[in-house]
């Protein structure tokens, strides 16, 4: 039945030994409901404790000796437990209880008791155990667990194969709820039960447990099992079943894992300790693309799922909702607390049965299209730095994907007073690994979170340390040490250049240093996002040149800074004029010819800020932005006026070419244009791609088709679909249309500033900027409306590449290339993207029309 450290126990030898517990456990006055601390370290006493405190009747409170003592205290206190089991060297550890009994030195005494099985008149809706948890308010909570709950997780569950062949590694703290479903599991099955010694779990050892026991099913925590990915994957061989969970799961380490471990199965176990263990699970495919967020799945046997808005109604699919969970394995509530248990634990409007409850998670989730639950963040687990709230999951799961790491973990410090910071702690893949690049990861993740969300500072470990849970240790991990221009002068470089030592002034300035060499980092030396706000200023102020905001987070040093700013003041002398009109840098590094994209039908460049994610460091983006009505109306009154402007700019910005140009809809036919007159002055276009749009719509469409439905659509649609709907050529429907969505405009904005808000909103964030809905984002449409409507293409002499959406659900063009074959005299290249147009910024889509962008511009270097 249990095998621990080579000694074992069977079943006979298991039950036998249990009931002489608990029948001194029935003299001691254990019954029904009655709490039982115990406090042991993973052995074979520890699993005959546990079944004897249930066989007494009783409840176990699971106590770890690893806890402060004040903690221990709050929960025997908060338990009233007046009896505890333990080990002799660890009794100590509780003087406050009076009724210890060491199952090591006082076992003769035990062994005189009966072993019949005694009678222990608990039910089904009994306590089995209390578990603590940690709180929002500090205090730990106390989470009542009944007898119904565990038989729910471990009986006819149907989310893994339960059966005596099996053998289950009990590797978890009892403190923790996943060993409710290593322990009980296997004992009420016949299976059987391997004990990892009492020790912190290391891939060394468990590989050792595993092939000498013949491990078949083992739960790890998604951060052992990047570890054990990172480190050694083949430790978990020959396990046909692995669970997964307590984490957000790292798809590449997913993928080595089936890579590695032929016949294993990998489930993503889901669930918080109120519902007992596992909530939903998700056995992951071997097809799933490197990508692919994995998601937590449907609820198990006996178990309700419901994903509900801020006014407790279902959401339908692909709307983030907050994740409700119902059913057998639903705990009691909270030991002591009415008020907390009634407020998370709320009568089910959905079930008739009377006293049905579900348990509100507080979990940000949402159904995808095969209607499996995807996790998306804890609504209410969030840290707050400068007014901004911050999931670090988030953050974790992006330095995942540097190739580079092989595991991270982020935290918030304030280890000086209002000093808050990101601190990312980074255990490097390849072992021996002295240093990695720690400017190259800030690039990595500005390209993929916003500036803010960049740790402020990263710190290098040979190793990260786990708790005996199996989970990181952050309280552990070091604060960092922060450099100091003092400690530097021996190695310190000296400003070389005029610009390197105004920047190197401006840098000690804000950071109230005495000196700065050229490769001290901004962040390293105590900087932060506000004070990076102020280098940014005094930047502009001396350099007179807008430089974003993104850069100093991209090259922290001063001569990073300083090259980054040569690249723009020395293209012409225009060049930095032309960055504050119309020239966004939204990436300016990267060897490959840049890449100039126009902005929408709005004005807005969030195609390029979107597109630019994804292309990689190698590719400089730059943005063509209009940035208030009265600028547009400046611009022309034509097409041709308006791209004339931006041709100005470019020759100015960047005089040699080549031009690498590309658009989606509205800014598709505007790069167009621009592609036009840039050929008509003999200059060279490398590359134009025109993104899902044609030079217009065909005349087939009906207007009253159109129509049909449009305030819906109106309502739903993200703005960068309206200029579809506005170059249709009737002027009539135009006028309409504008009048509707005037009339939606107010509260489509109130909308979308709710949802952002409440963190509900994630993909239009990301896209535009809120203030982009405050604006004059209307009078803008109808100008650059006017300017399609009256647009007749002309001729263009030279390559076109289009990035056509496979699926053209909305217009059913008549031709293939969508009328572009029409007009161009030259080879129009056609790329079908996996999408349709309304989806073509969205993932998965967006990294297929990136890679094709790659494809074609490297085609240029050949």
């Amino acid at each position: 039945a249990v095998v621990f450290d080579g000694e074992g126990l069977s079943y006979r030898e298991l039950n036998a030994r249990a009931n002489r517990l608990a029948h001194y456990l029935r003299k001691r006055g254990v019954g029904p409901e009655a709490l039982v601390g115990i406090c042991m370290e993973r052995s074979l006493e520890m699993v005959v404790g546990l079944l004897a405190i249930l066989k007494a009747g009783g409840a176990y409170v699971p106590l770890d000796a690893d806890y402060p003592q004040e903690r221990l205290a709050f929960m025997i206190h908060d338990t009233r437990i007046q009896l505890l089991l333990t080990q002799d060297q660890l009794k100590g550890s509780f003087p406050d209880v009076s009724g210890i009994i060491c199952l090591d030195s006082d076992w003769e005494v035990i062994e005189a008791e009966s072993d019949c099985n005694p009678m222990s008149g608990a039910k089904a809706e009994n306590l089995a155990y209390v578990m603590y948890t940690s709180g929002s308010t500090g205090v730990p909570k106390g989470v009542e667990v009944v007898h119904r709950g565990i038989v729910r997780l471990v009986m006819n569950a149907g989310y893994t194969g339960f059966h005596k062949n099996e053998t289950y590694l009990q590797l978890a703290t009892i403190s923790f709820d996943a060993s409710t479903f290593e322990i009980w599991a296997p004992l009420l099955h016949g299976a059987l039960c391997v004990i990892y010694p009492a020790e912190a779990p290391n891939p060394e050892r468990l590989e050792e447990i595993i092939r000498t026991n013949r491990v078949s099913t083992l739960w790890l925590t998604a951060s052992l099992f990047n570890l054990v990915m990172n480190e050694a994957p083949q430790t978990l061989r020959g396990v046909s079943q692995l669970l997964i969970g307590g984490e957000q799961l790292s798809t590449p380490h997913v993928r080595k894992a089936q890579q590695e471990l032929d016949g294993t199965q990998i489930i993503n176990g889901y669930g918080p300790t109120e519902s007992t263990t596992f909530a939903c699970t998700y056995a992951i495919p071997r097809d799933i693309a490197d990508t692919e967020i994995l998601p937590i799945g449907r609820p198990i046997a006996n178990t309700r799922a419901y994903i509900l808005d801020v006014n407790r109604q279902p959401v339908p699919a692909g709307i983030p909702g907050e994740l409700y969970i119902g059913g057998d394995g639903l705990a009691r509530g909270y030991h002591n607390r009415p008020d907390l248990t009634d407020e998370r634990f709320i009568p089910d409007p959905f079930d008739a049965e009377e006293g049905a409850r579900l348990y509100k998670t507080g979990d940000l989730v949402r159904y995808r299209r095969d209607a499996a639950i995807e996790f998306l963040g804890r609504m209410d687990h969030q840290v707050k730095i400068r007014g901004f709230r911050i999931e670090l999951d988030e953050i974790e799961a992006v330095l995942g994907q540097y190739p580079e790491v092989g595991e991270a973990a982020v935290v918030m410090r304030e280890d000086a007073p209002g000093e808050k910071m990101l601190v990312a702690y980074i255990v490097p893949k390849a072992k021996n690994e002295v240093a990695l690049a720690t400017d190259e990861i800030r690039r990595f993740l500005k390209r993929k979170l916003p500036a803010y969300m960049v740790p402020y500072t990263f710190v290098l470990l040979q190793r990260m340390k786990y708790t005996s849970s199996g989970k990181i240790d952050r309280k552990s991990l070091p604060a960092p040490e922060r450099q100091k221009a003092s400690e530097l002068d021996g190695t310190r470089i000296s400003p070389r250049t005029a610009i390197e030592e105004k920047l190197a002034k401006i840098m000690a300035e804000v950071l109230g240093l005495k000196n700065i060499g050229i490769n001290d980092s901004f962040f390293e030396l105590g900087g932060h996002s506000l004070k990076a706000t102020q280098m940014i200023t005094r930047v502009r102020h001396v350099f007179h040149i807008d430089l974003p905001l993104s850069r100093i987070f991209e090259s922290p040093t001063v001569e990073g800074l300083a090259e980054q700013i040569q690249s723009i003041v020395c293209l012409t002398p225009a060049a930095a004029s032309g960055i504050g009109s119309s020239i966004i840098p939204i990436q300016c590094s990267g060897s490959n010819p840049p890449l100039f994209i126009p902005h929408d039908l709005s004005g807005d460049v969030g195609f390029a800020n979107r597109l630019s994610l994804y292309l990689g460091s190698d590719q400089p983006v730059y943005g063509l932005h209009n940035t208030s009505k009265a600028d547009v109306s400046k611009m022309g009154s034509t097409m041709e006026e308006f791209a004339a402007r931006y041709v100005n700019d470019l020759v100015a910005f960047h005089p040699k070419g080549p031009y690498c140009l590309g658009g989606y809809s509205f800014g598709a036919i505007l790069a167009y244009e621009i592609a036009r007159q840039l050929r008509n002055r003999g200059l060279e276009v490398g590359h134009l791609g025109i993104v899902d749009a044609g030079p217009s719509l065909p005349k087939a469409i009906s207007p009253n088709l159109i129509l049909a439905g449009t305030s819906n659509f109106l309502k739903n649609v993200p703005l960068w679909l309206w200029d579809d709907l506005l170059k249709c050529p009737s002027k009539e429907l135009q006028a309409r249309l504008l009048r509707k969505a005037k009339q939606i405009k107010k509260g489509f904005q109130k909308m979308v500033r709710s949802g952002i808000r409440a963190g509900l909103v994630k993909d239009l964030e990301d896209i535009f900027d809120l203030q982009h809905w405050e604006g004059d984002v209307l009078e803008k449409m109808e100008h650059h409306m006017k300017l399609l409507q009256e647009y007749v293409p002309g001729s263009y002499s030279g390559p076109l590449t289009l990035y056509r959406a496979r699926t053209q659900a909305f217009f059913q063009f008549s031709t293939f290339d969508l009328g572009w074959g029409a007009i161009v005299n030259g080879d129009v290249e056609i790329v079908n993207i996996p999408g349709c147009h309304d989806n073509l910024l969205r993932k998965p889509y967006v990294l297929f029309l990136a890679k094709a962008f790659n494809t074609s511009i490297a085609k240029l270097s050949n």
